[in-house]
């Protein structure tokens, strides 16, 4: 049952090399990997063509700056093979990745959506924390479903059937960037959708790799998501976004949320890199933005 690893790229000299070696690595033998290149400045298209060189298994493509959705749906519409695996050009797949989910998939056709848990690591690949969510089981899933829940599964980490994909629509440019999320959960609404148990991918985040427009924009379309699966109303960003301006609780809320999650990213990335003082001051600002969500998050990490 073959499958194609889609790996858009883009300024991406420093880590594609490492990204493709850890696919060239894996113990199942019947792949392809297809590097997207958006309109590269840097190195990188002559990074990919020297692998193109060496290995015929791996296609590129470069495209003029399209954009991260653009990237995608044109990746899903030129594979070939029934399934597709993700990985970004700067995250790492352990060597039995797609030979644990591509088995998992010949024994349950039925799901049609597969992550994994994985390890988040720093820069040099220190690793920081595991990130370990989403339904493992078929009555986890339909437990998960009937809760309207959005389905947060690590994009590097999954396999998919590539035509349910576009039969639910791709990746949409109206939910970016939670496109990933807004895609797992349509299939959801019709398909299982799982997460394997191990952790199989190493996703490498950096301490300004999401700027804070960008982080409240995410912020804003899960809330966006969670409110048309909870009332069925779909609501544009600029619409939730005056919902939330109109009332204080809902605004402080809001803010508490997007220094929460930006703050402890950059905690959790100082800290790997031995800067104890400034990480310990990221941890703080995150845990006092959000207690809750801190206390939840131990909780969960005890329990397993």
């Amino acid at each position: 049952m073959p499958v194609t690893v889609l790996m858009p790229a883009y300024n991406s000299a420093a880590t594609v090399q490492e990204s493709a070696r850890s696919v060239q690595e894996q113990t199942f033998d019947d792949w392809r990997l297809l590097i997207i290149d958006d309109g590269s400045t840097d190195a990188t298209p002559e990074v990919c063509k020297q692998l193109v060189s060496q290995d015929e298994r791996i296609l590129y493509l470069r495209v003029n700056h399209i954009g991260f959705c653009s990237v995608l749906n044109l990746g899903l519409e030129v594979i070939g093979s029934p399934y597709v695996a993700r990985l970004d050009s700067d995250d790492v797949a352990y060597p039995e990745r797609l030979e644990k989910q591509m088995g998992f998939l010949a024994r349950h056709p039925e799901v049609k959506v597969l992550g994994t848990f994985i390890d988040r690591v720093s820069g040099r690949g220190r690793r920081l924390l595991q990130f370990r969510d989403g339904p493992t089981t078929l009555r986890e899933y339909e437990e998960w479903k009937a809760s309207k829940k959005p389905f947060f599964l690590s994009h590097s980490s999954v396999v998919a059937d590539r035509q349910v994909l576009l039969e639910c629509g791709g990746y949409r440019w109206q939910d970016y960037p939670a496109d990933d999320v807004a895609l797992w959960t349509r299939v959801a609404a019709t398909y299982p959708v799982l997460v394997l148990p191990e952790v199989l991918v190493k996703y490498r985040i950096t301490p300004w790799g999401i700027s804070g427009r960008k982080q409240e924009l995410m912020i804003l379309q899960w809330l966006r998501l969670d409110h048309k699966l909870r009332t069925g109303e779909e609501l544009s960003v600029e619409e939730l976004r005056q919902r939330i301006q109109s009332n204080w609780i809902r605004r402080l809320r809001f803010r508490a949320g997007c220094i929460h999650k930006s703050a402890l990213r950059t905690g959790g990335y100082l800290l790997a890199n031995g800067q104890w003082l400034r990480g310990l001051g990221y941890i703080l600002l995150g845990t006092l933005a959000e207690p809750q969500s801190v206390a939840r998050r131990l909780w969960v990490e005890w329990r397993s």
